[in-house]
């Protein structure tokens, strides 16, 4: 399965959670992670996050509201996942558009 397989499929069982049985953006990304087989920390934040935007194009206030927790969830757990120790950095060899202090942003 591919990447982007994995993360649909992580997206659709986190919507399955969170709109059919009704838990908690927390509940349902924590139990992702500390379940069999649990998917990189970053990668549900992220699903979290798709999932949020996703809800809050819905002109429906309970969607919205969830869509705000989705939000609230994934923020609280880039925080702790920071507070762990756990640091972002980019690729070796990946080209950035930005440039990161003391470097020079290449030119396509």
């Amino acid at each position: 399965m591919g990447a982007s397989e994995e993360q649909d499929k992580l997206e659709e069982t986190i919507i399955q959670q969170l709109v059919f049985e009704r838990q908690t953006p927390g509940t349902v990304v924590r139990g992702l992670l500390s379940g069999p087989n649990p998917p990189d920390p970053l990668q549900a934040v992220f699903a979290l996050t798709t999932i949020a935007a996703d809800l809050s194009g819905w002109h429906e206030p309970d969607l919205q509201d969830l869509s705000s927790r989705c939000f609230e969830e994934a923020t609280l757990m880039i925080c702790e996942l920071w507070a762990e120790g756990f640091r972002l950095t980019k690729p070796k060899g990946a080209n950035s558009q930005t440039a990161t202090p003391g470097e020079k942003r290449e030119e396509a």
